[in-house]
């Protein structure tokens, strides 16, 4: 056998239903995303100056032969 509840129920405290700290950690992380990207763009850009650099070179010294 159970004893009864003493006192009654007490109304609890709803969540507060904002965007929170999740709102800024998906800021955080589309930034992420666009530095990543222009990283790409960059390394890219300085692999095809470098290549097209050792192309006119070859050009070049194939030229005085």
């Amino acid at each position: 056998m159970q004893p009864e509840q003493q006192g009654g129920f007490q109304p609890i405290q709803l969540p507060e239903l904002s965007e929170g700290p999740h709102f800024w950690y998906a800021v955080q992380w589309f930034m992420f995303t666009a530095v990543a990207a222009a990283g790409i763009v960059v390394f890219i850009r300085s692999d095809l100056r470098a290549r097209r650099e050792e192309r006119d070179q070859a050009a070049e010294a194939h030229a005085t032969v």
